[in-house]
């Protein structure tokens, strides 16, 4: 059986997000995308993670995997470098794996440079 998926899109448009969706699914020959994958589409939301973690335990699923992309956005305000930033961000993940039962992925981004 497949684990149900949440993916926590902080980055993305909605639209942006479902043309995503679109083209992983044609490229792995999937005919739709699999009711155990929802998305949460949070971009422009100033999500915090407390509260993340308060509707994920809430909302009566199971999760198998957590994926939270990018990362960085659940740092407005902090310090995007600083430990003590990073490790409350982690913590939290940490606090979120536990609610969950399960795993929790978080993409980063870097500078494409020139």
């Amino acid at each position: 059986t497949m684990s149900p998926v949440l993916y926590i899109n902080l980055e993305l448009e909605p639209w942006a997000m479902s043309e995503r969706l679109a083209a992983l699914q044609k490229a792995v020959g999937l005919t739709e995308i699999p009711e155990a994958l929802r998305v949460w589409n949070l971009r422009d939301e100033l999500a915090k993670l407390e509260d993340i973690i308060e509707d994920v335990s809430n909302d009566g699923w199971q999760h198998g995997l957590v994926v939270v992309d990018p990362v960085y956005s659940l740092l407005t305000g902090k310090d995007e470098i600083g430990t003590e930033s990073v490790s409350e961000v982690c913590a939290l993940l940490g606090v979120l794996a536990k609610t969950t039962g399960g795993a929790v992925v978080w993409g980063g981004h870097f500078a494409k440079g020139n």
